[in-house]
């Protein structure tokens, strides 16, 4: 059941007819008729005496009716709560961010959040996603953003999925690669690789690449958790890496750093919201929440 096939059934039979709830609702006729016929359908019962001069509701419908009502005092109250929540004026939250969160989707939500709430307090930490979730669990930050690189463990913390990234293949403009249209995986043997750590498995459908062509994987050139070093190192066009399009997306833009076309080298993975099941009492963590899932929205737009 819908909450708003519910909506559509309390005003059908508050205003007595089909025409004078659609009017109110600002909905067509055709619209609630259909809402109404797939609800009976699921509950498996009639729910509205259509033979009628009004539009009656039925025994079971009288049944709806009661618990339909209960139902909507407390979305209302909910409304209320939230809407009150989310209106939060000061407050602290610390964010741990991973790398590929932090300068894009966080930086956009806490800068959009600081015109409109300026009084709540932003702490941002950096971090992996392993790293991140330790954190949470120590009480050391209040949530996280962040690419999901490994299956952890998350205990008792929640998580929702805010987004996507996506990784891909990536060299700078002066690489002998760079200009070429579709690339294969052998291609890409010969070269020299910086290799990032804690990739989880994008690393291992990196490797799967070259085991599933019969090439052997390319040992690292350079092995880093730095990504200011990465990207400095692929501009200067000797190396290949393979890094999420948000870190790069002003390298790509200007053309410094190019993007390779390369059949299955694309990979995508969920960015994550995390946080303790608790903090959710707090104003100011509903607010920074609702700010993260707007900028999320704009970066899917």
């Amino acid at each position: 059941m819908e909450l708003r096939q519910l909506r559509y059934f309390l005003a059908i039979v508050e205003h007595g007819s089909f025409s004078r709830a659609a009017s109110e609702l600002g909905r067509t006729q055709q619209a609630l008729s259909k809402a109404i016929h797939a609800l009976e359908e699921e509950l498996g019962v009639h729910l509205l005496d259509r033979n009628a001069q009004l539009a009656a509701p039925t025994a079971f419908g009288k049944l709806l009716l009661e618990h339909g009502r209960a139902i909507e005092g407390e979305m209302r109250t909910l409304r209320a709560k939230l809407a009150g929540l989310l209106e939060a004026e000061a407050g602290v939250v610390r964010l741990g961010a991973g790398p590929s969160a932090a300068g894009g989707l966080v930086a956009r939500a806490m800068l959009d959040l600081q015109r409109t709430r300026p009084l709540i307090h932003i702490d941002v930490l950096d971090g992996l996603h392993g790293d991140l979730v330790q954190h949470l669990q120590q009480g050391r930050i209040d949530l996280a953003v962040c690419i999901e690189t490994h299956d952890v463990d998350l205990g008792n913390l929640m998580r929702e999925t805010l987004c996507e990234d996506e990784y891909v293949i990536v060299c700078g403009a002066a690489h002998p690669l760079a200009g070429e249209g579709t690339i294969s995986v052998k291609d890409l043997a010969g070269m020299r690789w910086i290799v990032g750590r804690n990739h989880g498995e994008v690393e291992s459908a990196w490797a799967a690449l070259f085991d599933e062509a019969g090439l052997a994987r390319p040992k690292a050139a350079i092995e880093t958790n730095s990504i200011e070093f990465c990207r400095a190192t692929l501009c200067a066009g000797e190396h290949l890496s393979v890094l999420t399009r948000s870190l790069i997306d002003d390298e790509l833009r200007s053309g410094k750093l190019r993007a390779l076309a390369v059949a299955q080298a694309a990979w995508r993975r969920p960015v994550a919201l995390i946080y303790r099941r608790g903090n959710l009492q707090a104003p100011a963590m509903l607010a920074v929440i609702d700010a993260l899932y707007s900028a999320a929205r704009v970066s899917d737009g």
